[in-house]
């Protein structure tokens, strides 16, 4: 998920003032309203700068084209966006909505212009203030607008990711002892993006398809079906994703998911869908760096595998580890991917007589070109125990209803013997 910073310089604005217009606010008041759209190109944005900006110099006009490019383009809808309102030392949280510029209210004279936003949750709010994962240098950034992380990092270490309430809801609910023996199925999406590798993973006719990773980074791997990712970075933070698949036991079920495109010049099919899952057998947190592991696969669900890990035996922990790597260390990119070795990982290790490659994709939503989201419709939600209206173009883990979980779980091992060319 992309989060991007803003910083906005005016007497007449104010932290509740914002709040009030649900406007992410642009200043550049020598541009006209009309001049400026979101998702203009940027030759259409280089054009406006050097035309109203004519006494600035070269440098200075990239700048601004800079700016109103991630502000305009680069920016999409459900990115999270901080807000810094002149001197106050409270920022405003909250993902950029739907729709175009509007004129921000009291200032239409002035042509004070900006995007719509939708504020975070109070708690949410709470927890983007208070993480340690925020960088000092966007705490005091004194910039305009900026980017969260380097889309060219395959594993960013400041990476934003806010459950929603009803994702909160059912991890609770999977948290209990009572839970242990409940089936859990989890979402999530994987491959190369738009953001990461520039390019979606191809489809075919009849929805055969070839999955693409991230760059230099083949993870999840079909061999010995393992997925691993970044439970926390060397600051101890722990991040969502990873707590959230600190929670699967053995027997539940890992779905993956990925954006797919024809790369038709004359058939656009572009969309996303599910291509493979893990049923559950082994899961691990560890430290390469230190030769530490913890398995928690056959523990019940309230046992906290990253703690547990932090005042582990060392020479039980070492006997883990010296397990682990020899049967999934060859394998796996996070045993030996360069700037993950002293962070905290996780694991996860499918029944290979179990786990599947699906033989072709299952369709989960279509690409919607006006809204530039993947929106889980009712249908969708009914059918895998998903959120309706949730965009499928963020990657946080999604777990599946509990309520009908289990007949997700058999609708997924039927997708995986369906017989090839069927």
């Amino acid at each position: 998920m992309k989060a991007w910073f803003l910083r906005v310089a005016h007497p007449a604005i104010h932290r509740e003032s914002v709040k009030a217009a649900r406007l992410a606010p642009i200043l550049f008041r020598e541009v006209p309203f009309a001049d400026l759209h979101v998702d203009m190109g940027a030759g259409e944005i280089v054009r406006v700068v050097s035309k109203f900006y004519k006494k600035q110099s070269p440098h200075v006009r990239g700048q601004y084209a800079g700016t109103l490019r991630r502000f305009l383009s680069d920016a999409n809808f459900g990115d999270v966006v901080g807000i810094r309102v002149n001197k106050d030392p409270i920022m405003i949280f909250g993902r950029l909505g739907d729709g175009d510029l509007k004129l921000f209210p009291g200032l239409e004279k002035e042509n004070v212009k900006g995007r719509p936003f939708e504020l975070l949750t109070d708690n949410e709010q709470h927890k983007m203030l208070k993480t340690s994962a925020l960088p000092d240098a966007v705490k005091s950034y004194r910039g305009t607008f900026c980017n969260w992380f380097e889309t060219d990092q395959a594993l960013p270490d400041h990476e934003i990711e806010i459950p929603d309430a009803l994702e909160e809801q059912r991890r609770i609910v999977y948290s209990r002892r009572r839970a242990n023996q409940r089936k859990q199925v989890k979402f999530i999406r994987v491959g190369a993006d738009l953001g990461c590798g520039k390019r979606l993973s191809r489809i075919f006719a009849d929805n055969h398809y070839q999955f693409i990773p991230i760059p230099q980074h083949n993870d999840p791997e079909f061999c010995r079906f393992t997925y691993g990712d970044v439970v926390s970075p060397e600051s101890g933070n722990v991040r969502t994703k990873g707590r959230s698949l600190m929670n699967l036991r053995r027997g539940d079920m890992l779905v993956f998911y990925a954006g797919f495109d024809s790369e038709d010049e004359v058939t656009v099919r572009r969309l996303v869908g599910i291509f493979a899952f893990l049923v559950i057998k082994e899961a691990f947190v560890f430290i390469p760096a230190k030769m530490k592991a913890v398995r928690f696969s056959d523990r019940t669900r309230e046992f906290d595998p990253f703690a547990e890990l932090q005042k582990s035996n060392p020479k039980q922990s070492l006997e883990t580890w010296n397990e682990l790597e020899l049967r999934y260390g060859n394998w796996n990119q996070h045993f030996d991917a360069s700037g993950l070795k002293r962070w905290t990982n996780v694991i996860i290790c499918g029944d290979r007589q179990q786990s599947r490659l699906l033989p072709k994709v299952e369709v989960l939503e279509k690409f919607d070109a006006a809204t530039k989201r993947y929106t889980i419709r009712g249908e969708t939600a009914k059918k895998w125990g998903l959120t309706e209206g949730h965009d499928l173009r963020m990657s946080p883990v999604r777990t599946a209803d509990p309520e009908i979980a289990d007949e997700v779980f058999e609708r997924i091992v039927q997708l995986g013997t369906t017989r090839l060319g069927s």
